[in-house]
């Protein structure tokens, strides 16, 4: 496939994408696809910016995987960063590097999962690059995506406070299967859930992040971040399709929400039909770790190095 063959499909495949539909307000949008840059209507008070990658090998099987997946899960795992600092998505620009091999087939169904993912999440893509390895190399996808910070300002991992409760939203564990299949390809975002959050914690949701490396490594960053340890139960983790605490603890790529709220705050069991979780609380820092696991025989564990780590096949 030669570039500017591509760069061509984008455009007219884009087209029809970007029109607002009928009676949604001022389009945010005034120039995708198709010039030196993309043209956004001026958004008011702060941005949050943020980059993410899909690699071939570290984060999906392209060989197991329908490429139209592939692209959904690039746009999503980008977008629930915007959802760790309940931020409200504007949009997002792609960068592509295609293997040698690639098809068109194989070429249209990523760039049908790319749009219709960016769609379905409230970042409409506006542009980007696109290239082909000149040697063997792996389908690389970067998303870059611009959202408005909610009133009062993104809420930041940093936040968190001693005494505060720790929350986490859905279930955990299990999300890669052997084949390279499994939930981390078809994950929802929590943006609704961290919009809803910050409406009715306001000031009490002190702390958010969420949990793409594991409850133990990204656990330990939001404590630290915040100058506390977090101390959690082995027993309240909510695991998922019969996971163990252990896989709930460490398998990563969950894309849930970890908060750190008021413990004057007592929240519900639900919020915008996910599940929140009471799961532990944040304490004076100690010398043994950013995230201490009370295991169900009552040993404690440092489970600050718990998590996924992209660096082997996937």
């Amino acid at each position: 496939m030669r570039e500017a063959e591509l760069l061509q499909s984008i455009i007219e495949r884009s087209r029809s994408t970007l029109k607002p539909p009928p009676g949604a307000p001022l389009d945010r949008v005034r120039v995708g696809p198709g010039d030196d840059l993309a043209v956004l209507a001026e958004v008011s008070g702060s941005l949050l910016l943020g980059v993410d990658q899909v690699v071939d090998g570290l984060h999906v099987n392209a060989k197991t995987t329908p490429w139209n997946v592939i692209g959904s899960k690039a746009v999503r795992r980008s977008v629930s960063d915007i959802a760790a600092m309940a931020g409200m998505p504007i949009a997002s620009v792609i960068s592509l590097v295609l293997p040698q091999d690639a098809t068109k087939v194989q070429f249209d169904a990523l760039h049908d999962g790319l749009v219709e993912s960016a769609q379905a999440c409230d970042v409409p893509l506006v542009g980007g690059d696109i290239a082909v390895h000149l040697s063997p190399g792996p389908l690389t996808i970067s998303v870059t995506v611009l959202a408005r910070a909610p009133e009062g300002g993104a809420v930041l991992r940093s936040g968190g406070r001693v005494g505060d409760r720790v929350w986490v939203s859905g279930e955990l564990g299990r999300t890669l299967d052997p084949d390279g299949g499994g939930a981390h390809l078809f994950f929802e975002p929590r943006v609704s859930v961290a919009r809803a959050l910050h409406g009715q914690l306001g000031e009490d949701l002190h702390a958010m992040i969420d949990l793409s490396d594991g409850l133990g490594r990204d656990g330990a960053r939001l404590a630290k971040a915040s100058g506390c340890t977090a101390r959690l139960r082995a027993i309240d983790l909510p695991c998922a399709r019969a996971a163990s605490w252990q896989e709930a603890l460490c398998d990563g790529e969950d894309y849930e929400l970890l908060a750190a709220v008021s413990p004057e705050v007592d929240l519900p069991a639900s919020v915008d039909g996910v599940q929140l979780t009471c799961i532990g609380v944040l304490e004076h820092p100690h010398q043994a770790g950013g995230c201490l696991l009370e295991r169900p025989d009552g040993t404690v564990h440092c489970a600050d190095e718990d998590g996924w780590d992209h660096r082997g096949d996937v």
